[in-house]
């Protein structure tokens, strides 16, 4: 079996240095092909056990977890995520559809 490899660092199940320098903390996979340190402005949508929307995402250079906010129908930032905080979330992901949606809802509020 090969080990995953990010594809944004390089960085591999047996060797996150790299990230380790970049966020303190080691990194995880979020997708079968990219580490938690390397996390996009896309990022993923996922819902908690209330049912309530979040978004993680990269926001000017940090991770940062968005709550959405039902009566303006977009996105509010929150707080400032960890590596931990990102693999947790991570599993609570929604199905790119899904997510669009609420991306397609939020472009429309900011018109």
């Amino acid at each position: 079996m090969d080990d995953q490899t990010c594809r944004i660092c390089g960085c591999t199940d047996y060797g996150c240095r790299q990230c380790i320098e970049k966020t303190g903390e080691p990194c995880c996979w979020i997708e079968s092909d990219l580490c938690s340190a390397c996390i996009d402005e896309k990022g993923f949508v996922f819902i908690d056990s209330a049912d309530r929307p979040y978004w993680c995402r990269m926001y000017g250079n940090e991770p940062w977890i968005m709550y959405w906010h039902i009566h303006q129908k977009s996105w509010v930032t929150l707080r400032k995520v960890t590596q931990t905080d990102i693999w947790k979330f991570h599993e609570m992901k929604v199905p790119d559809e899904q997510a669009d949606f609420l991306h397609t809802l939020h472009e429309k509020s900011q018109r």
